[in-house]
């Protein structure tokens, strides 16, 4: 039986782009590269329906890069980078889920990526300085990260599910149970989700609380019957031997 809760995220809900992400340690120091690096396709919206309403790789992709190696000097060895690309592309559906089609579009997303890096840094060798590379796509996001049909945000913060019309943090159907995450109130994106983690704290003390005050009382409740019950048999005790 799907719980609402369930339903919410299976069938009714829209949810958030996957991506295919490549994780790449560089035998060289890439000067052109910022730590936070945006390449925005001319043909943006067209490349937004074919994520968001085909469930697929755009056929001129945006992407980000990440260089955390500009900030933290511990995040690569001397002399040379670490770099993160994030290339967002549809989430599963059913239809786009078998292993061969995914690995075509993870092809695709590394060329077209190390295409426009070449082109930006004005080199032709970007693919060689490529020392070990993990890759991530929707599948792996899925199977790996547990994340429903590899959206890696959960819902998506459309007018029917932003705030307080996202899935509630307590659950109706279950006592004691608490989500907390991307599909949950406030909302996605990790600092939001760090707020919701806060909020879930809060509930849980203040249930405990509760439920402990409940205790107490039923506690005295039973006190105080054996109490009475006490003061009964000593009265009949006291009534029978006088």
């Amino acid at each position: 039986m799907k719980t609402k809760y369930g339903k919410v995220l299976g069938e009714k809900g829209q949810l958030t782009s996957s991506s295919i992400s490549f994780y790449w340690s560089l035998s060289t120091e890439v000067k052109g590269l910022l730590t936070h690096n945006i390449f925005l396709t001319q043909e943006y919206k067209s490349s937004f329906d074919q994520i968001f309403k085909e469930h697929t790789l755009p056929s001129e992709p945006s992407f980000y890069i990440n260089v955390p190696s500009r900030i933290d000097p511990t995040a690569a060895p001397p002399g040379k980078d670490s770099v993160a690309v994030l290339v967002p592309v549809g989430h599963l559906t059913g239809v786009n889920e078998q292993q061969q089609h995914i690995h075509q579009l993870v092809t695709l997303a590394r060329n077209h990526v190390i295409m426009k890096l070449e082109k930006h840094l004005k080199i032709t060798n970007f693919s060689t300085l490529i020392e070990h590379e993990v890759v991530n796509d929707p599948i792996i996001w899925e199977e790996k990260f547990n994340l429903w049909k590899g959206s890696i945000l959960g819902l998506s913060h459309n007018y029917s599910q932003v705030l307080s019309f996202r899935p509630k943090t307590r659950s109706k159907e279950f006592k004691n149970l608490y989500f907390v995450g991307a599909s949950t109130q406030p909302g996605t994106g990790v600092p939001v989700v760090l707020c919701g983690a806060k909020l879930v704290a809060k509930q849980i003390c203040a249930d405990l609380l509760k439920a402990d005050s409940k205790d107490l009382c039923g506690l005295r409740v039973i006190m105080l019957i054996l109490f009475i019950i006490i003061i009964l048999i000593l009265l009949i005790f006291l009534l029978y031997t006088y």
